[in-house]
């Protein structure tokens, strides 16, 4: 993790600190450390000034699926539809990462049917 955000240019180093993160936190969660997993997610969230285009949330969405979060990574991408600039495109619904929660109420009530 340490060496990925010391490589990335200035810019973007704080970023890529917090998605780096997410997914250590999406690893945590597949090794069934499902506390510490969430520890991790919410510490690795950032607000515009180091997220500007709204990825972290995204990248979050799928991580909480991993940890079997379904209902808060429905929460997540609702949130990326309202901040999103073209929210009928903010997310591709037939995306593998969404499979688990594709029967989900929530997910069928922010992009329609089954």
């Amino acid at each position: 993790h340490r060496q990925l955000v010391e490589l990335a240019p200035e810019p973007i180093r704080e970023f890529r600190d917090h998605r780096a993160r997410m997914v250590v936190g999406g690893v945590l969660a597949r090794a069934e450390l499902t506390d510490s997993a969430r520890a991790v997610f919410l510490a690795a969230r950032a607000g515009y000034d180091v997220d500007p285009i709204g990825e972290l949330p995204w990248i979050e969405a799928y991580m909480r699926t991993v940890a079997g979060d379904h209902d808060i990574a429905i929460e997540l991408l609702e949130q990326v539809v309202a901040t999103s600039a073209d929210p009928e495109d903010a997310i591709d619904v037939d995306y593998w990462w969404w499979r688990d929660l594709k029967t989900r109420p929530g997910f069928q009530a922010l992009f329609g049917g089954p």
